[in-house]
């Protein structure tokens, strides 16, 4: 139970961690930054919506 909230929680600091990536090589590499910034988006997506199912249940 314990290994599976690390995981969690990793997946959503990844998510943040590439978003912030994404915005900061933006100027440099228009496409690379907007590619990154939207997989680190979907990152944090799914981990809120699977923070939502589960409490919700």
């Amino acid at each position: 139970m314990m290994k599976k909230k690390n995981i969690e929680s990793y997946g959503s600091k990844l998510g943040i961690i590439l978003v912030v990536l994404g915005i900061t090589s933006f100027s440099n590499h228009p496409v690379l930054g907007k590619l990154v910034t939207l997989f680190g988006t979907v990152l944090i997506v799914v981990e809120v919506f699977k923070k939502w199912k589960l409490h919700k249940q």
